[in-house]
């Protein structure tokens, strides 16, 4: 349970950078608040059908991010954000835990009867 459980907090922390870097590339690349939030969408792998960019007349903006992501030097980019965040108040494993078990105790920290 332990290690599921810094698995996924690894993936959260790099889903929290990428998601850094989305908003810092699309400040550079948006004229807009509006474009920027699509970008971030499509950066972030954000499903068009949820994020509905062709309703909005935004779909170019939201190719644009999906684009970005892919670009050379990003994954990177990406972990070195995360990296980066590891470190700040709110994103220590400690802090996710107590997030992602709000309402019970975390299992394998638990006491046995004995």
């Amino acid at each position: 349970m332990e290690q599921a459980d810094r698995q996924r907090y690894e993936a959260w922390l790099l889903a929290q950078g990428v998601h850094e870097v989305a908003l810092n590339v699309a400040a550079d690349r948006c004229s807009t608040e509006k474009a920027a939030a699509f970008f971030v969408d499509g950066f972030t792998g954000r499903d068009a059908a949820v994020s509905t960019p062709r309703a909005e007349g935004m779909e170019p903006v939201f190719r644009e991010g999906r684009r970005a992501k892919g670009e050379k030097g990003m994954a990177q980019r990406c972990r070195t954000a995360a990296a980066a965040l590891r470190s700040q108040d709110g994103y220590s494993l400690e802090d996710w835990l107590q997030m992602a078990y709000q309402t019970r105790p975390v299992p394998w920290r638990m006491s046995f009867p004995g």
